[in-house]
């Protein structure tokens, strides 16, 4: 009664003999041919090498195209992938060339009577044990030192990096298991050009210390791809594989596992090494967003580990340092966007909030938005995005003044609209501007111009025809601050002559400049160049 894994033999081989004998009894045969499989010999064994006390013996007779099995180095490689860490020594006979010193014919015997020798070189048989790695993991951790990790990890993922954090625990209950995990400090190669590369090969599963294979995507969520470890279980089959696996309940205790004590490691190596965590938030940052937008079971956990610039200083800062400094009267979480943290802390946007003393994030990437949106609010604190329009975080008296703003210059900004038509929604008085002209803002369902730079990068949405995507293209408000020199100046254009191309050049030139420090691509860039050297010529001219 052999099972699949002796069966399988039969992939490479024509025929299987096993020879075996017993502490008592004849050495006896057994003997199938794989156009046969339904048929086997039992039989008195006579023809082979004695077994001389106990033991078997198994021979396969392999097929023409399996004689790469005859290869020392493709076996040795073989036994070394699934079954170096086994608790048996596995032996490979291998031709070896020593040296044998014996005498040398060709010189005379000294006078002494001394025998010259001479060195020659004879290939040998010798057995050699294979699987001479000790599984750091069987380990207990107490047991092992740092000098330990760092070579496991170097020699079982073939890295040349020292792990900043490593894992070691054993799980007992209702599936026990043991494992060991490592944070790189580098990225592994194959996720350099991808994050998600199907070539990566994260965690090395074992059953019983034999290696079963380390591509299943169930064991662990993609946004933690980029760990290292193994993960060694008595408790699921030998022939295991990935529909076994989507229908074990082990294999989703141990995923749940997995995950919690990898966020333990991150979170302890973020509150006792700020330098190691720097290291690792910029290079796995990315993966630990996409946690947060994914996985909404560990999203709480993941979200104090976040990492992101803001006004306070020039280094990385959390939700929960935010929050501890936040001032007295300040209610929100505010966020600015831009192609890099300089740009995104000089948006307009900022004005209103800088003269109140509110720290603000900087966010470059379009991952950063969309974590900050899936996050939505932290410790009662919604997270406002400072580049698009709302009155949440206005007093009431800012309210009022907007309304009132707005009633005293409905005319001027109906005009503004119709002169820019459907580039914009509306025109709006703005009470976030103290020193700028005018703001270009997202409305509540628009998309920031980071987000529509990536769409368009993405080729989700061609540049010229935003088709399907016009609704969300469409939603820039332009906020305009009444206050400012430009924006009176324009009201009296729009009073005296609000069909003179000056006017309309103005209104250009103050709406262009205003998309650009917000952020947008302008799709007239050459035009609006013409119309600031015009102006300008105008005005040296005077």
């Amino acid at each position: 009664q052999f099972g699949v894994g002796f069966y399988s033999g039969f992939l490479v081989a024509d025929k299987i003999t096993v020879i075996t004998k017993g502490n008592k009894g004849e050495q006896l045969k057994w003997e199938a041919t794989s156009d046969k499989l339904n048929e086997y010999s039992i039989s008195v064994d006579d023809s082979t090498e004695p077994i001389s006390t106990t033991g078997t013996r198994i021979i396969l007779t392999l097929k023409d195209d399996s004689d790469q099995y005859l290869d020392e180095y493709a076996l040795k490689s073989l036994i070394e992938k699934y079954s170096e860490f086994v608790a048996y020594p596995i032996e490979l006979q291998r031709n070896v060339t020593r040296p044998e010193s014996i005498p040398d014919t060709d010189k005379p015997v000294e006078a002494d009577g001394t025998i010259p020798m001479k060195t020659v070189m004879n290939k040998v048989l010798e057995w050699e044990v294979v699987n001479t790695k000790k599984p750091l993991w069987l380990r207990p951790p107490k047991e092992c030192k740092q000098e330990d990790y760092n070579e496991f990890y170097r020699q079982t993922f073939n890295s040349f990096d020292i792990p900043l954090a490593h894992a070691h625990f054993n799980v007992e209950g209702n599936v026990d298991f043991k494992a060991l995990l490592f944070l790189p400090s580098e990225v592994p190669f194959e996720l350099s050009r991808d994050m998600f590369a199907a070539t990566a090969r994260s965690l090395r599963l074992y059953v019983k210390r034999v290696f079963i294979n380390d591509k299943f995507e169930d064991l662990i969520p993609r946004w933690l791809l980029f760990i290292r470890g193994v993960v060694d279980s008595d408790d699921l089959p030998l022939n295991v594989g990935r529909e076994i696996l989507q229908q074990s309940k082990s294999l989703r205790i141990i995923r749940q596992r997995l995950v919690k004590k990898t966020i333990d490691m991150i979170a302890d190596l973020a509150n006792t090494n700020t330098t190691s965590y720097s290291t690792f938030w910029k290079n796995f940052g990315k993966y630990i967003k996409v946690g947060i937008i994914e996985d909404e079971k560990s999203k709480e956990d993941l979200i104090p580990l976040c990492r992101f610039f803001s006004s306070h200083s020039d280094n990385f800062t959390s939700l929960p340092e935010y929050v501890d400094r936040m001032k007295e009267d300040q209610k929100f979480i505010y966020y600015a966007i831009g192609e890099n943290k300089q740009q995104a802390a000089m948006s307009p946007a900022l004005e209103r909030l800088k003269n109140k003393g509110y720290e603000v994030l900087y966010i470059s990437e379009p991952i950063d938005e969309m974590t900050l949106q899936s996050i939505e609010k932290f410790s009662d604190k919604d997270i406002i995005d400072v580049g698009r329009e709302t009155t949440q975080d206005l007093t009431e008296d800012e309210k009022k003044e907007k309304e009132k703003s707005n009633e005293n210059t409905e005319n001027f900004r109906n005009w503004i609209k119709q002169v820019l038509g459907d580039r914009i929604l509306r025109v709006e008085a703005s009470t976030r501007l103290v020193d700028s002209p005018a703001i270009l803002v997202q409305s509540e369902y628009g998309v920031s111009p980071n987000m529509q730079k990536y769409l368009r990068a993405q080729a989700v949405v061609d540049s010229e025809d935003k088709g399907n995507f016009a609704n969300i293209f469409n939603q820039a408000v332009l906020e305009i601050n009444y206050n400012h020199p430009i924006i009176q100046k324009l009201n009296t254009y729009h009073e005296s002559s609000p069909d003179s191309s000056e006017a309309k050049e103005l209104v250009e030139i103050m709406f262009n400049t205003a998309a650009l420090s917000a952020g947008y691509v302008l799709d007239n860039s050459a035009e609006y160049s013409k119309m600031v050297v015009q102006m300008l010529t105008k005005f040296v001219s005077q």
